[in-house]
């Protein structure tokens, strides 16, 4: 029996795929709210890193809205600056 494109068995989409077979679109707006699982792979870690970060206080601002925790992608992506200038090293980088 054929499967439905962008579907696994048992009749669930395939991660980053809507009900319908198509791939979702990777647009987002700056402070269009993530889920734990969304930041996860906007950052490109696991979703126990993630948990894990914000455990130790350590990874970008989240906020709990309904029992979930919840990133702003304008968050992250400053967090993600933060990351980059903190960790700058080679020819042209000024020493402090």
């Amino acid at each position: 029996m054929r499967r439905a494109a962008g579907s696994r068995e048992g009749g669930e989409p395939e991660r980053g795929a809507d009900w319908n077979g198509k791939r979702r679109s990777a647009q987002v707006s700056a402070d269009e709210l993530l889920t734990a699982q969304q930041a996860a792979d906007y950052q490109g870690l696991t979703i126990k890193a993630v948990y894990q970060q914000r455990w130790l206080g350590t990874g970008p601002m989240s906020h709990k809205r309904n029992g979930r925790i919840m990133f702003r992608r304008s968050d992250i992506d400053a967090y993600l600056g933060r990351q980059r200038v903190r960790t700058l090293r080679g020819e042209g980088v000024p020493t402090t």
